[in-house]
This record gives structure tokens, C-alpha cells and sequence, in this order.
């Protein structure tokens, strides 16, 4: 009879460990505070809670708030014994809200998927699919880590876009061709987010980094420059404007560059003007490039683009 007990009680402890769902393993998923402007603070916060609870009610993960990454996101969250961790930023407010966000492997420290969702009244729709950031198995989601980068430009993705104008520069025709391109990048349906103004070469050498901060998929880097002469006799000047613009990958690989010009000639006091539209008539071309490239036929400007980095603009002639 004691025999037949302990039998019966060794087959109920087998079957139970056999069917209990706690051997299922739970994958830790580090979640970053979301970058945004100070007076956003209330509402980035807010929307992180957003991510961390959507990651959470997904089956097999755990997420977890940790504050924002200052250098080695994937080391951070290695830390809290994270396999996966997500960073993002609220890039507006007010009726048309968004938020770039992206997930990473912490082993490979490559980007899984990324994506800019935009809000519905303030807030994720209730209809976002979570799973869209991470697969719900991890080995899936780790060889896909690999193709997740894009070989064209594709609308809907989220792009970060370096300004014209380097730290100390005055000149505001540099601002004008940076909002502009912004505007026209944004027309083709590309989501682009301005990052701090610096440096371009310094720029190059950060993209891994600068991808984490602005949750992009890549990195709009260019340079521009303009020149005006004055003949006095005539009245005319002569204008002239270049514009270099690189797009690169996160792994700091070119995906596709750039170079358009412009060439205006205006009459007496419409300096300023001649400057803008020469510089119009060059980020023309680039886009027209680049909408070539989407249409998945070969960049036409890629093998004709000088290596030179722009000089300084010079400032337009009173």
C-alpha cells in the first residue's frame, strides 16, 4: 500500500514538472526612457510605462525601465541580465505625436526592428502589435538581425537627418537647406527626426550611436555650400549652391549618396532670395535622386559624387 502511495505521488510530481508553464523560459527585455525636449518629459515618461507594460503582456517576456542610456546601451542592459533592449524618442506633440523606436540584441548589440508609430490621442493605438519589436521566439529574432537593415530608403521607417549647419556656424541659409530637405525627405513619406547640430565627420564616426539615440534605421549626413558674386555695373549676381548628402546604414555602412547644385542669377536686392533658391534647386536633384533609388533602379549620382567634404559656406554679398 505504501508502495503504491509513493509511486502514485512520484507520476503527479513527473507530469507536473512535464506540463508546468514555469520551465518556460522568460526573455528580459531592457526598456529605455524615452529621449524627448524637456517640456515632453511628462509625456515621453508616460509612454515608456506604454512600452514596457505592451512588452510585458507579451507571452515569454518580461520588461524592465531602466533610465536613458548615456554610451553602451547593450552594456547597461547586459547588467540587469536583459537579452534585448529597446530605445526610442517622442519626435513631436500635439495632433500629429510620434515615437521612433527600436529594438536590439544585447548580444550582437544589432538592431532588430525599428519603427515610428504614430499616436492616437496621445497614446500607442490599442490596435499596435508589440510582437512587431520582438519576435516571440528569440532564436527567430536573432537571425533575422541580420536583413532587418533595408537595401533602399523605404517610407514609413524612421530617419535621422544631421543638420547642414556645424556647431558655431552662423550662417542661416545652412538652417534654411537643412528644414527644407527635412520638409521634402518628409513629402516622400520618410519619417525624419533633426538630431543636436555637430560636427559631419564626427557624425560619420558616431552612427551606431546616433541610430540608438534617434531610433532610426539610418542617418542622413550631408554638407552644403553656396557662393554669390555682385557685378555692380549690371546689378546681377551670379549664384551658385552644392549640396553632398551620404545616407548611411547603422553598421556605418554607405547605403547611398548624393550631389546636386544650383545655379540662380537675380537682380539688385534679391540676394537672399537667390542663395535659397539656388539651394532649393540643388536639394531638388538630391531627392529626385533618392525617390530613383526607392523605385529600386541604381543611384544615378553614386559613382559622380567627389569625396571632398564642402568647405564652410561663404556668406552672401551685402
Amino acid at each position: 500500500m505504501v508502495l503504491r502511495v509513493v509511486i502514485a505521488l512520484l507520476s503527479l510530481v513527473a507530469v507536473s514538472c512535464i506540463g508546468s508553464p514555469s520551465d518556460a523560459r522568460t526573455h528580459l527585455v531592457a526598456v529605455y526612457a524615452l529621449r524627448s525636449t524637456p517640456d515632453l518629459h511628462a509625456h515621453a515618461t508616460s509612454l515608456t510605462h506604454a512600452i514596457a507594460a505592451g512588452i510585458t503582456a507579451l507571452d515569454g517576456y518580461e520588461a524592465r525601465e531602466v533610465g536613458m542610456p548615456q554610451t553602451d546601451a547593450a552594456r547597461g542592459a547586459a547588467s540587469i541580465g536583459a537579452e534585448f533592449y529597446i530605445v526610442g524618442q517622442l519626435v513631436a506633440s500635439g495632433e500629429h505625436a510620434q515615437v521612433a523606436i527600436a529594438s536590439y540584441s544585447v548580444a550582437t548589440d544589432h538592431q532588430i526592428a525599428s519603427q515610428t508609430v504614430v499616436l492616437t490621442g496621445g497614446h500607442f493605438p490599442a490596435t499596435y502589435n508589440w510582437s512587431l519589436l520582438l519576435s516571440s521566439h528569440a532564436m527567430t529574432m536573432e537571425t533575422s538581425v541580420q536583413s532587418s537593415a533595408p537595401s533602399n530608403p523605404q517610407a514609413g521607417a524612421g530617419y535621422a537627418l544631421v543638420p547642414f549647419a556645424p556647431p558655431g556656424n552662423n550662417d542661416t541659409a545652412l538652417d534654411f537647406a537643412t528644414t527644407e530637405l527635412e520638409k521634402k525627405l518628409q513629402a516622400q513619406g520618410m519619417s525624419i527626426t533633426r538630431t543636436l547640430t555637430m560636427d559631419p565627420v564626427a557624425a560619420a564616426a558616431s552612427i551606431g550611436t546616433l541610430c540608438k539615440q534617434y531610433a532610426a534605421s539610418g542617418i542622413f549626413i550631408g554638407t552644403a555650400r553656396h557662393e554669390q558674386t555682385y557685378k555692380a555695373f549690371w546689378g546681377d549676381r551670379p549664384t551658385h549652391a552644392e549640396v553632398r548628402m551620404t545616407l548611411f546604414n547603422c553598421d556605418g555602412s554607405v547605403r547611398w549618396k548624393s550631389y546636386g547644385t544650383g545655379d540662380v542669377t537675380y537682380w539688385w536686392s534679391n540676394a537672399g532670395a537667390a542663395v535659397s533658391d539656388a539651394i532649393d534647386r540643388s536639394l531638388d536633384t538630391i531627392v529626385n535622386q533618392l525617390e530613383v533609388l526607392k523605385s529600386g533602379q541604381p543611384n544615378p549620382a553614386a559613382g559622380a559624387i567627389p569625396d571632398s567634404i564642402a568647405s564652410p559656406a561663404p556668406k552672401a554679398t551685402p
